[in-house]
């Protein structure tokens, strides 16, 4: 973010083609989907206190502390992502979702969800997304090490990693502990000892949280707040509109059909002075049009 804003933008799109492409020939797709962030329904939900029971906002901490400058960038870096998002979607045959108060996480653990009988690679750094192995024909690459994730820390038991998240919250996403301080052995036993889990689902504590700048003492449940965080990260159990949601725009974006506009996206590569990708354009052809040398192969 320190960077000039057109050397920011440009590695941006760069590194985002130039991943794909790599993966797209690793793994040889017969379908490529991209899945954005538009908006996120559990940022509206914890801001309604009526739902809400644990006064945090989603990803309320995000982004903060940042220079007018920074601020700046980071709006740029936003309009940046939409004019991929819209290229994508109109200039190449790659399957682009995303729809309003979804996020990226929803579409892709229901495009998942939704076809189970195919074998799926998931190109994600997303720890989150563990909790769809074992259960789905799923692996998982982190780009960023060229690695599959895997759940064996978790005895690769999904339902104990999701149990586990619940209990111990998401700081990034600013997601309550449902029980703080609880050491990883009395989680283990509480998920296999129903006794040990009510004992610990009856649980009370208190949390000194800022409102408005106003220092107060709330009292929890530690059952209340990990059926909160079960509705707020397991991608399994959003509420029942949203899943209707995610459902609705998987199948409608599965239903079209778009060609590849080489000459668009040439003009979208040279705007962004992507000499590189351009110079290998036609390496990028079969991922953007859907005409995959691997597919009869």
């Amino acid at each position: 973010i320190k960077e000039n804003a057109e050397i920011v933008m440009g590695m941006c799109h760069h590194v985002a083609l130039s991943s794909m492409n790599y993966y797209f020939n690793k793994v040889k797709p017969s379908k490529v989907v991209v899945a954005f962030d538009k908006s996120s329904w559990r940022k509206l939900y914890t801001e309604n206190l009526s739902k809400c029971i644990t006064n945090r906002k989603y990803k309320a901490n995000r982004r903060n502390n940042l220079t007018p400058e920074d601020i700046k960038k980071f709006e740029l870096l936003d309009s940046h992502i939409n004019e991929l998002y819209e290229i994508f979607k109109t200039k190449t045959n790659l399957i682009t979702i995303r729809r309003e108060y979804l996020e990226a996480d929803d579409l892709i653990a229901g495009f998942v969800q939704m076809h189970p009988d195919s074998q799926h690679t998931l190109i994600s750094s997303d720890r989150d997304f563990l909790q769809l192995l074992v259960k789905h024909n799923l692996q998982i690459i982190d780009p960023a090490t060229d690695k599959n994730l895997s759940l064996e820390e978790w005895d690769n038991d999904p339902e104990y990693f999701m149990f586990s998240k619940c209990i111990r919250g998401d700081s990034g996403d600013n997601v309550m502990s449902s029980y703080p301080r609880l050491r990883q052995t009395k989680i283990k036993e509480a998920y296999t000892d129903s006794f040990k889990l009510e004992n610990i689902m009856q649980n009370e504590f208190k949390v000194l949280q800022n409102i408005d700048g106003e220092i107060k003492e709330f009292t929890y449940k530690t059952r209340e707040v990990c059926n909160e965080n079960q509705t707020l990260m397991n991608l399994e159990k959003q509420p029942d509109f949203i899943r209707e949601l995610i459902e609705e725009t998987i199948k409608e974006e599965m239903s079209k059909q778009n060609k590849f506009d080489y000459i668009s996206f040439l003009r979208f590569c040279s705007k962004h002075k992507l000499n590189n990708i351009m110079e290998k354009l036609e390496s990028f052809v079969p991922l953007l049009s859907g005409q995959s040398k691997f597919r009869f192969s």
